[in-house]
């Protein structure tokens, strides 16, 4: 369950000069009751003979966790240029996909060290107080918290209604406490699983440039019947670049996972009457994909391009994506369940093409 109250006021300081403040009451609670259980069959030996034998475990129990948490943020604007501050927050929970691991383990442990009662029959591994408050402890995961600071600005230059340059570009720093990280379980492998791996630090900077540039002043009209009718406009290149670096640090100058250090965009496309052509470009990378950061997914680039016609009721896209066939892993881990550790990897989308058609009615 989850309840949260906030408020939010705006101040004019002086001409073209704000500010805001803000506050959050977030209240948050996570219950989770089970029930799991496992049974292990077995052959063992007894001098010429073997013998099936069971080796049970269930785990049975309700747990909550309730917090409280009061959140500022502030911010001051003067005309195109901002600054903000803000704390924010993030939940604490239970990883229910543990109890595999924790079974798996439990029962290769009990086979190895109480072999000697396994040959004289069937065993239910009983479970004290201290077991239960060490699968609570391993299951459960604490909220983050973190701080954000930002600056940035807006900027439009040129005639908007002929050529254009809108620039916008933003810088930020945030530093997390008890950073939450989704990882595979420590044990074999069986399932994810989210843990607090320590503090966290992360600064980077944006910068987007879009533009129009008219290629002629003429005005176009319809020749089509009305229903046909969408608007016309002059022949124009339009354009946007982008690009984004963020640098993070955790543990010892580890780079945070599934973060890519650089992002990057770019389409150019021309527009006349109903038509239009584009070409865009995506980069992303370096990547890490664990912890230790021993995976990782080098920068990479995809190309897509579209073109379109828009008859107003009626509208036709063909579109092509990745058209250089390069497919990057979009997601890699370790995993031991299959008794020895293996990498495995989630490749990208092949190249892929296609038409939209869109009706308006």
């Amino acid at each position: 369950m989850n309840l949260g109250i906030f408020h939010e006021s705006s101040f004019n300081i002086a001409k073209d000069f704000s500010a805001t403040i803000g506050l959050r009451y977030d209240f948050n609670r996570q219950e989770l009751k089970y029930c799991t259980s496992s049974v292990t069959d077995a052959m063992i030996k007894v001098l010429t003979t073997e013998m099936p034998r069971n080796v049970t475990s269930t785990y049975s129990d309700n747990l909550h966790k309730t917090s409280n948490m009061i959140l500022p943020k502030a911010s001051l604007k003067f005309k195109d240029w901002y600054i903000s501050a803000a704390e924010g927050y993030r939940a604490g929970g239970f990883n229910f996909q543990m109890f595999s691991d924790i079974l798996q383990a439990e029962l290769m442990q009990t086979m190895q060290n109480r072999l000697s009662e396994i040959r004289q029959g069937d065993i239910t591994i009983e479970h004290d107080a201290a077991a239960y408050a060490q699968v609570t402890d391993r299951i459960g995961y604490d909220p983050e918290i973190s701080w954000n600071f930002e600056f940035g600005g807006n900027h439009t230059f040129g005639n908007g209604s002929r050529s254009s340059l809108n620039l916008r570009y933003s810088a930020f720093y945030s530093k997390v406490k008890d950073l939450q990280l989704s990882v595979m379980a420590t044990e074999y492998g069986y399932g994810r699983m989210m843990k607090n791996v320590g503090n966290s630090t992360s600064c980077g900077a944006e910068l987007n440039l879009d533009g129009v540039v008219s290629l002629s002043g003429k005005t176009y009209r319809s020749t089509l019947p009305s229903y046909f009718d969408t608007q016309l406009v002059s022949p124009r290149i339009v354009w946007n670049a982008s690009y984004a670096y963020t640098h993070t640090k955790f543990l010892e100058d580890k780079r945070v996972p599934y973060i890519p250090a650089h992002t990057a965009n770019a389409s150019i496309g021309y527009e006349w009457n109903r038509y239009s052509v584009q070409l865009n470009m995506t980069g992303r990378g370096k990547i890490y994909w664990d912890e230790e950061n021993t995976l990782a997914q080098p920068f990479y680039t995809q190309l897509g391009a579209r073109a379109t016609a828009d008859f107003g009721i009626v509208k036709a896209s063909l579109w092509a994506r990745n058209i250089l066939n390069y497919r990057p892993s979009t997601f890699a881990f370790t995993s031991a369940a299959a008794g020895q550790t293996m990498v495995f990897a989630q490749k990208g989308e092949p190249f892929m093409m296609g038409v939209n058609l869109d009706f308006k009615f």
